[in-house]
């Protein structure tokens, strides 16, 4: 069971890592397009 829990938990975090990186890339070729203009 308590394995079973660590893999849930490290799934949660790397599908968090990947959203957040997404939004984080995202945001910077927002940030880039502005600059440029």
């Amino acid at each position: 069971m308590q394995l079973v829990w660590e893999t849930e938990l490290v799934d949660a975090f790397a599908f968090f890592f990947f959203f957040f990186s997404l939004i984080f890339f995202y945001l910077l070729s927002l940030m880039n397009e502005v600059v440029s203009k």
